[in-house]
């Protein structure tokens, strides 16, 4: 034996060696590798699920907004219309005003004739009782009622003519 060794204990070893090779390769790798291949896909899952998540939570977040978008035109045009509603009202009540003011207007002014129309019949009356008692006084006779309402009628009529 050269060097010392003996090739049959080397033998043995190297035998050995394989059979214990051969028995935890068996026994140990092949769970190990499945439990590594099993967290590796788990893994895989788990950021495919938090890709998905991601991506449904930006399409959430796209229709959230674009709800919360067209609420506020829906809110915005609401606002709008119910301007143009209250516009509408006040320019209606306004024009109920102005045309009650011109009501009132136009009563006022047929009260003013009524009323200038019976103080002219009441001064010609009263202009027609004094004119008899001074034509009275001045022809110290009695004239009658109607000779003196024709006078003072032809009076006024020259008066209003001229």
């Amino acid at each position: 034996m050269p060097l010392g060794l003996d090739f049959l204990t080397l033998g043995a070893h190297i035998l050995n060696i394989l059979v214990l090779f051969l028995v935890l390769r068996l026994l140990l790798y092949k769970p190990i590798k499945k439990f590594i291949e099993n967290r590796a896909n788990s893994y895989t899952q788990r950021e495919e699920d938090v890709a998905n998540a991601e991506k449904k939570a930006q399409e959430l977040k796209a229709k959230y907004e674009s709800q919360l978008k067209a609420a506020e035109n829906e809110a915005e045009t609401l606002v709008l219309d119910s301007r143009k509603d209250a516009n509408k009202r006040a320019d209606e009540i306004i024009h109920q005003a102005r045309e009650q003011a011109d009501e009132m207007l136009e009563l006022a002014r047929k009260e003013i004739k009524e009323e200038r129309a019976n103080a002219q019949v009441a001064m010609r009356e009263e202009v027609a009782d004094l004119a008899i008692g001074i034509a009275g006084r001045v022809l110290e006779r009695e004239v009658s009622a109607e000779d003196n309402k024709r006078i003072i009628d032809t009076f006024l009529n020259k008066k209003r003519i001229g």
